[in-house]
C-alpha cells in the first residue's frame, strides 16, 4: 500500500538513494549550513500541500500532495556558473548537470510507479542558493496516490 504522507514519501526515497533529507520552510533550511559536505547530495523539502478530492457519492476519491524541493550539492561562491578558470569545471557542469542526468531520474523512477502518479514535475536550475552556497535544481511537483 502506498504511503499517504508526502513528507515520509520523500524522506524514505531520499534516504534509500543515499541523500541527506531535510524538511521545513526556507528560513529553516538555511540553518543547515554546518552540516553540508562537498559531494554529498541534499534533498530539502519545502512544506507539503495535501489535497483530497472526494467522490461524488461520498467515498474517498483522490489524495495528492504538491509543493517543491531542492536537490543540491555544496559549492563555492567564486566558481563560475558555466565554465571555470583553466581546467576547472563551472557550477553547471560540476553540480547541476550530474543532478539532472543521474540523480533526479533515480527519484523519478521510484515515484512514478504503481503506487503514485506524477501529475506535474517542473525543474529549474539554482546556483548559490542560501547562505551556504549550494547549487542544484528546484523541482515543483504534484503527485497523486493511486
Amino acid at each position: 500500500m502506498a504511503q499517504t504522507d508526502g513528507v515520509e514519501v520523500f524522506e524514505e526515497r531520499a534516504t534509500n538513494l543515499g541523500w541527506t533529507f531535510s524538511y521545513g520552510n526556507k528560513a529553516n533550511q538555511n540553518l543547515i549550513q554546518g552540516d553540508l559536505v562537498t559531494d554529498k547530495i541534499y534533498l530539502l523539502l519545502d512544506p507539503v500541500k495535501r489535497t483530497r478530492v472526494f467522490s461524488e457519492f461520498g467515498g474517498t476519491g483522490t489524495t495528492s500532495f504538491s509543493g517543491s524541493f531542492l536537490l543540491l550539492k555544496k559549492s563555492t561562491i567564486d566558481q563560475q556558473y558555466y565554465e571555470g578558470q583553466g581546467t576547472e569545471a563551472g557550477k553547471y557542469k560540476e553540480n547541476i548537470k550530474p543532478l539532472l542526468q543521474t540523480e533526479i531520474p533515480k527519484l523519478e523512477n521510484v515515484l512514478n510507479c504503481e503506487d503514485y502518479k506524477v501529475n506535474e514535475w517542473s525543474i529549474v536550475d539554482v546556483v548559490d542558493i542560501f547562505d551556504f552556497n549550494a547549487d542544484g535544481i528546484i523541482v515543483t511537483y504534484n503527485i497523486s496516490i493511486l
